[in-house]
């Protein structure tokens, strides 16, 4: 696809997935991930402060609330997660958010300093990225892969976009569908705040793994396989 065709395209798939959006749906949106960014906090504080251990930390929001572990019950990790170290994943997990702090590192290199091989991996580790800092960090994971691919009609399979495309790449390919999806706003006269950019396309982004076509797709490709992570 050319750059019109891009557009085009995308244009149909939020007035497919947002045609009936309002503004006070958007703020229910802010107020979601504003809450989840609160309550991580404060856990990863607890355990910082020693009012909570480390496998509370793991239990609650790894093994419970991120999402790419509790959409993966069908698949080895949870298991693997609970067999890990609770202390080893949490000072992984600090690492990752003290190097994002820092600002000295680029986007590949803060996810480098979270991963354990086969059990902390892009989609759990951007995950938390994006809810405890919101900005900055969008969540790669098996729906926005195959989100960003339907969208930007991108060749090759998801694996490509989750374990082979850089993280910056994928941010600055989130960038320009988020450019997008502003424009088509605007023209509903719907505000958005940019702070919170990568969650609107994370509910994009799963709006549209959600759809037939997509999930005609997912048979398709991941029979008799296990989902990645």
């Amino acid at each position: 696809m050319d750059a019109d065709e891009i557009r085009k395209n995308l244009f149909e798939r939020f007035e497919e997935h947002f045609g009936d959006c309002s503004q006070a749906e958007i703020r229910e949106w802010d107020a979601e991930i504003m809450d989840m960014q609160k309550s991580l906090k404060k856990g990863y504080s607890d355990v910082l402060k020693g009012l909570r251990d480390a496998s509370y930390f793991r239990d609650r929001y790894l093994l419970k609330e991120n999402w790419a572990i509790s959409e993966a019950k069908h698949t080895s990790l949870p298991r693997k997660i609970k067999g890990e170290d609770p202390d080893k994943i949490f000072g992984k997990i600090k690492a990752m958010v003290e190097a994002a702090e820092s600002g000295k590192m680029g986007p590949d290199e803060v996810l480098t300093e979270g991963r354990i091989l086969e059990k902390l991996g892009p989609s759990i580790l951007t995950e938390l990225l994006h809810k405890y800092f919101i900005s900055g960090y969008p969540i790669k994971n098996k729906r926005s892969s195959w989100g960003l691919m339907l969208s930007m009609d991108m060749t090759g399979v998801p694996e490509d976009v989750l374990s082979h495309m850089p993280y910056s790449q994928f941010i600055s390919y989130c960038d320009e569908v988020y450019a997008h999806f502003k424009k088509w706003c605007t023209g509903k006269k719907l505000k958005l705040n940019d702070r919170f950019k990568y969650y609107y396309l994370d509910r994009y982004y799963q709006c549209e793994y959600e759809t037939p076509r997509c999930q005609e797709l997912l048979k398709f490709y991941y029979n008799d396989r296990e989902y990645y992570y």
